[in-house]
């Protein structure tokens, strides 16, 4: 009886199948919107500088590296929603999921730009302001339909992405095999 009410007390803890795609949904979109942007970015040079299959190549490394990143970012979340109190985090998790999810991938993508541009530390208080609206947003109730409905919204994408990531892990497994 007590084993069964430890096993309970421990599936509590971990979101639903549901929950769980909506909010990896919210953490695949923007990595992978910012890659496929950088791609295209650097697309006209990769044209001049190499042949289809190293574009390809760099392509499926691109994707695949998102990916992880992506299980990263939502292995995190899963083990915050674990950690922290029901009533805190477990309770909300698509809504703060998602919501932390959008945060975190865009201070990294602000961190990226700047170190990019090699300019200086100005980025600090934005993170800082970020991180006041996002515990003020943790504070207030929301709705049922916010509170799912932003995540809900990529999750057409995300599956499109998946297909894509497991085409490019296909591409790049088979490019070793053939070495």
């Amino acid at each position: 009886m007590t084993g069964i009410k430890i096993f309970s007390s421990i599936e509590d803890r971990f979101p639903s199948k549901q929950e769980a795609w909506l909010v990896f949904s919210a953490c695949i979109f923007p990595i992978h919107i910012w890659i496929t942007i950088v791609f295209l970015y650097n697309f006209p040079s990769l044209i001049l500088k190499a042949n289809l299959v190293q574009i390809l190549g760099v392509l499926s490394y691109s994707l695949v590296f998102a990916l992880f990143e992506s299980l990263l970012l939502f292995g995190f979340l899963v083990l915050l929603a674990a950690v922290l109190p029901r009533r805190f985090f477990r309770v909300r998790f698509v809504y703060l999921g998602t919501l932390l999810a959008l945060v975190i991938a865009g201070l990294a993508l602000l961190v990226n730009t700047q170190f990019m541009q090699a300019s200086s530390w100005a980025w600090i208080p934005v993170i800082g302001l970020t991180g006041a609206g996002l515990l003020t947003s943790m504070r207030r109730p929301v709705d049922r339909s916010r509170r799912t409905g932003l995540a809900e919204r990529f999750t057409l994408m995300a599956s499109l992405y998946l297909i894509l990531d497991l085409l490019a892990f296909l591409y790049l497994a088979g490019s070793l095999i053939l070495l």
